[in-house]
């Protein structure tokens, strides 16, 4: 195998490291922010909104509204999730410690000569084969997320055409294909020579497992003790032997029927979804039936608190999908440029059309409390995608999503929100990976005049999902206005205890959250 075939951590690390900013898609996505007001709020918008981003957080607010506007959000975002980069920096540096011992055995496996390793390079190259079997199984990915467009309102009636983008950048391992025949051997160190050295492991079936399997790839094959010592060494290295794919990889390193080495099929898996709706929107307030009939504190109460308190909106919407999904086997890594110049290459993007559809629904019972629910993409729509064989999917779903919100005023100027997400949504291409966000917000709005005053935000958000990590992300921003004219600005970041490690520097408390916003919008309220 020439030095441009597989090197695990090194590829794996080139591959992720440089393709942070490119997207990926499977299944549904998390709930995008879209509006730098809700941004940074922390992205809790579903109740408040009520200028014309509300065609998309909930357009049934709109009949609370009278007037006109115009909206041009844009707003980005971006994640690293389950400690992607640290696992991979880690890799990186355990392969940096091995690098000459580490290459001789990859690269020439699986014909190579015997190679005398101590027992310390032997522990180090089984330390670097579990984390590169282990990783991937836990979701880690890099996701970005970005939304832009025009969104607009004539009184009850709301329009929007809006980009909304989402990816993923993640791993796919292959295990079935990591035979490395009589290097193998070498990693035994003397147990190799004298099996009265070799160490019983916990899983001493696996053990017997991996001796068995060499009696079809290794002359001669393995003993009892010596399967046993070098799943004993996958154990010092900290892997779980009693996960499958470790069993896998264990058996497959010394089995002929597992491809070598050299025909190993890691690598990066980059997808995503681009969808441009196009939306039109009315809402209506909902009145009581025969309310004039009834009489006394029940027609007080249902005049007070029901009667066109609540609002509905339906909206139908035509989608223009594009998708894009593309392996990269880091079999063919030239360089970090040439990774991002082939993820780069669209060829694999599908254009397709479908129809959506969202409901809204609103409920204002006072003048300082406000309750909302949004359901999108109620309908599921789908979209082409080129097949790839290692998802093995013919489309991508836009699942429902569905959330809702609290918004509150307990003094004049100053709102508080609330919004959680009451279904988990896929992340892309990742069906083991999901999103729930729950978001909290507040806004203080200092008047400085009649026609100009100055909005401050502050806001934070979590995905409280089980299969991510669960670090807040602190958010904020601003809106001034002149008149009709608004400008409004948020930024946002996570800084938690990421480790990221380069070889002689490391980075304490990366951040795995950014987001940022930007809108210009003209607003007359009537």
């Amino acid at each position: 195998m020439n030095t441009r075939r597989l090197r695990p951590a090194r590829a794996i690390v080139c591959a992720v490291l440089s393709c942070v900013g490119l997207s990926s898609s499977a299944a549904a996505s998390p709930w995008n922010f879209v509006g730098a007001r809700q941004q940074a709020m922390g992205g809790a918008g579903v109740a408040h909104t009520s200028d014309s981003t509300a065609n998309y957080w909930n357009p049934a607010n709109l009949a609370f509204q009278k007037g006109w506007g115009v909206h041009l959000p844009i707003t980005a975002n971006g994640s690293i999730e389950n400690d992607a980069l640290q696992r991979l920096s880690e890799m990186l540096v355990a392969y940096d410690q091995l690098d000459t011992t580490a290459q001789s055995v990859f690269e020439c496996a699986p014909v190579c000569p015997g190679v005398p390793l101590t027992n310390a390079q032997s522990g180090g190259i089984a330390s670097l084969l579990s984390q590169f079997a282990a990783y991937g199984t836990r979701g880690e990915n890099v996701h970005v997320g970005a939304a832009l467009g025009l969104a607009g309102r004539v009184g009850s009636f709301g329009f929007s055409a809006l980009s909304i983008s989402d990816g993923t950048v993640f791993p796919n391992t292959d295990i079935a294909n990591v035979a490395l025949g009589g290097i193998a051997v070498d990693l035994l160190g003397t147990c190799a020579t004298v099996p009265a050295d070799c160490v019983t492991p916990v899983n001493v079936a696996l053990g017997d497992q991996v001796a068995l399997a060499s009696a079809g790839g290794l002359t001669p094959p393995l003993t009892q003790p010596q399967g046993g010592h070098l799943v004993f060494l996958l154990e010092q290295a900290g892997a779980d032997t009693n996960d499958p794919r470790v069993q896998q990889l264990a058996t497959g390193l010394v089995d002929a029927a597992s491809g070598a080495l050299a025909g190993n099929e890691t690598g990066a898996l980059a997808a995503g979804l681009s969808v441009q709706e196009f939306a039109f929107s009315y809402a209506v307030k909902l009145p009581v039936p025969f309310l004039r009939k009834t009489t006394g504190t029940t027609r007080r109460i249902l005049d007070t608190y029901v009667h066109e308190k609540f609002a509905l909106s339906v909206v139908p919407k035509y989608m223009l999908g594009v998708t894009f999904i593309k392996f990269f086997p880091y079999n063919d890594a030239t360089g970090a440029g040439g990774v991002v110049t082939d993820l780069l290459n669209l060829d694999n993007s599908e254009v397709s059309h479908a129809f959506g559809l969202d409901i809204g629904v609103s409920y204002r019972p006072t003048s300082w409390m406000q309750f909302g629910v949004m359901a999108r993409n109620v309908n599921s729509p789908d979209f082409e995608v080129s097949f790839v064989p290692q998802l093995g999917i013919t489309s991508l779903t836009v699942d429902a999503q569905v959330r809702a919100g609290l918004a509150l005023v307990p003094v004049r100027n100053l709102t508080l929100a609330f919004d959680v997400d009451l279904t988990e949504n896929e992340i892309i291409a990742l069906r083991n990976v999901r999103s729930r966000f729950v978001s909290l917000g507040a806004e203080y709005v200092i008047p400085f005049g009649r026609h100009v005053d100055l909005a401050l935000r502050v806001g934070g958000y979590n995905n409280v999902s089980g299969t991510v990590n669960q670090d807040w992300a602190m958010t904020g921003g601003f809106g001034l206005r002149f008149g009709s004219f608004r400008i409004d600005a948020s930024a946002a970041g996570s800084f938690a205890d990421e480790l990221i490690r380069t070889g002689t520097t490391t980075y304490d408390n990366f951040p795995t959250r950014l987001n940022a916003g930007l809108a210009l919008s003209w607003e007359k309220s009537l």
